[in-house]
């Protein structure tokens, strides 16, 4: 995640075709690290004391917002390498 952080930072300020791209991945980015440390880790902490399925549920719902996120990256990535 670290290495994610620096590349994107790295590609807004030295743009291979332009900072849109970068800017757009870096605002996903964003979210995907707010997600996780807002929803995500809070989750697996109840996880830690109790396995209920509403707690589960609720983990597998919240982590779409990283796995639509993580994904919309790789189509920019993909996009910014071609």
């Amino acid at each position: 995640m670290l290495a994610e952080g620096v590349t994107t930072l790295w590609l807004f300020f030295d743009p291979v075709n332009g900072r849109l791209l970068p800017f757009i991945g870096g605002l996903i980015l964003i979210k995907v690290h707010l997600s996780t440390v807002f929803l995500q880790v809070p989750k697996h902490s109840l996880l830690i004391n109790s396995h209920t399925f509403d707690v589960i549920n609720a983990l597998i719902k919240t982590n779409w917002i990283r796995t639509i996120g993580w994904s919309s990256r790789s189509i920019i990535a993909l996009m910014i390498i071609l």
